[in-house]
């Protein structure tokens, strides 16, 4: 279980999930958060968001994977071309944000992506998937 002294010295930490996969939690950039990030008062506020979405992380990690399919898409992708693309897309980093909504980043191994960019899936507290971006 996470605690708040696990993020103390770099404001985030490694953890693993979906078939021992490693996985960043970091905290959006806010008002409260200092060189080693968020301050301990935020992270109190936080870590329980944390384990929520850790302990239903496949779910979560489905419905990112799912939106992020229908956004990107095209009309003459096969059922082969979905299920390739599911298997290499692999979630890297969820950054949480203080008003409990957050982002799964991807890491990409199947070429639909540019070298050096990878998307994101943003949620509302709620869960609901919102926008994609595609950082680099």
């Amino acid at each position: 279980m996470l605690h708040t002294d696990d993020f103390a010295d770099t404001g985030w930490v490694t953890v693993r999930v979906a078939g021992d996969r490693e996985l960043t939690v970091s905290f959006d950039a806010t008002p409260g958060t200092g060189p080693g990030g968020p301050s301990a008062q935020i992270l109190d506020a936080l870590l329980p968001r944390v384990r929520d979405l850790l302990t239903d992380f496949d779910t979560v990690r489905r419905t990112a994977v799912d939106h992020l399919w229908q956004w990107g898409a095209e009309p003459s992708d096969t059922d082969d071309d979905r299920a390739e693309f599911i298997a290499t897309m692999h979630p890297a980093e969820l950054v949480v944000r203080e008003d409990g909504g957050f982002a799964l980043h991807y890491t990409e191994t199947g070429g639909r992506m540019l070298d050096g960019y990878w998307p994101a899936v943003h949620f509302t507290a709620d869960r609901a998937p919102t926008e994609v971006t595609v950082e680099c």
